[in-house]
């Protein structure tokens, strides 16, 4: 099921996924369709899952709707979701980037997923924090192919992600 299948289904934006778990289905299948058809069947191929996404049925906190690294270009991507204000709080950014170093503990390497790739236990992340929207999810393509795709340096993809939080908090 491609995004835009997904998009024009009567239940999207799935805000209710935490208790209902067609709609977590729905938004588990949302977010890699966004990621795919930004980077493409083959690069897609290579993505290499480090955690499953989270329901987050308890309200602990931001889950976490996709995270996964492409080894062979030690850069992964972690989109968690950002939950809607409620009524009586002024509006919020509906997302917001950054670029970070992750760096597992010791002697923990990342998964390759039996893609080639040395092992290691670093890698460049962008970090994403996105209500599921479909305006939301061009920018979250975008700035996964600069990243992933164009490989911008990490100085650059840092004021990449300044300012398309700027643009998007100006909305």
């Amino acid at each position: 099921m491609d995004r835009h299948a997904i998009e024009a289904l009567a239940s999207f934006p799935f805000s209710g996924f935490r208790t209902n778990t067609a709609e977590f289905l729905l938004l588990e299948l949302y977010w890699p369709a966004v990621l795919q058809a930004a980077l493409g069947a083959d690069l897609s191929a290579q993505v290499v899952p480090l955690a499953e996404a989270d329901q987050d049925v308890e309200h602990f906190g931001t889950p976490t709707l996709l995270n996964v690294w492409l080894p062979q270009k030690g850069r992964g991507l972690k989109l968690l979701y950002n939950d809607p204000p409620e009524e009586d709080v002024a509006p919020e950014s509906p997302l917001f980037a950054a670029v970070s170093i992750r760096q597992q503990p010791p002697g923990w390497d990342l998964p390759t997923g039996g893609q080639p790739a040395p092992a290691t236990d670093r890698m460049e992340e962008l970090v994403l924090i996105a209500a599921t929207d479909p305006q939301v999810a061009d920018a979250v393509a975008e700035a996964a192919r600069r990243f992933l795709i164009d490989e911008l340096p990490m100085a650059e993809m840092e004021a990449y992600c300044t300012a398309l939080e700027a643009e998007w908090a100006a909305r």
